[in-house]
């Protein structure tokens, strides 16, 4: 595959495409990391011109066409003196350390229409994989409610199971959507 193409289609502003070797339905995609922007503290975001260690990793990409594509570029340590000893901040990594953030993408985007273990099928990951991501993504998204314009309000109390078990739902009847859940009744 020409470099520039794989280059084009990565589109990774910190690293650099190196070499390309197909095996099978994986294909390794060996990077080489952009040294001159130094190495990003995750913590408190200062950069270092110098790194303490390193190791390789090995993350997984989108797919494309039928292949795995994984990117192995080497990871570093750094001391900050604010932090201590982090691994670097990598721009284009997810929560997971296995995986990109693009991959992380489409695996919440496909739990929104399917299940968690049609998603692990189709991607050859684990379920607790999976699941992790989606509760990552959807934590992220349902995080701080918008209580704007809230006008008109219902509250209700749902049994969770027989006995005295209750969720107590708060629920905004313009816009007829969920606004907060809470163990327990009022």
């Amino acid at each position: 595959m020409p470099e520039n193409i794989i280059s084009q289609w990565l589109n990774l502003s910190s690293v650099k495409f190196v070499n390309a070797v197909i095996n099978n339905a994986a294909t390794d995609i060996y990077l080489s990391r952009d040294k001159s922007q130094g190495f990003i503290c995750p913590d408190c975001g200062r950069a270092f011109t110098r790194a303490w260690r390193w190791r390789r990793a090995r993350v997984r990409d989108l797919p494309v066409f039928e292949f795995q594509p994984y990117l192995l570029f080497t990871k570093y340590r750094i001391k900050c003196p604010r932090c201590g000893v982090r691994i670097e901040n990598i721009d284009f990594l997810g929560f997971n350390p296995h995986c990109t953030k693009r991959f992380e993408e489409l695996v919440a985007r496909l739990c929104k229409i399917t299940s968690v273990k049609q998603v692990a099928e189709l991607l050859g990951l684990d379920w607790k994989t999976v699941k992790d991501i989606d509760k990552r993504y959807l934590e992220k998204q349902f995080a701080v409610p918008d209580y704007k314009d809230l006008k008109l309000i219902a509250i209700d109390e749902v049994a969770s199971r027989k006995g005295h078990n209750y969720f107590t739902v708060v629920l905004d009847l313009e816009r007829t959507r969920v606004v907060w859940v809470g163990k327990g009744s009022i």
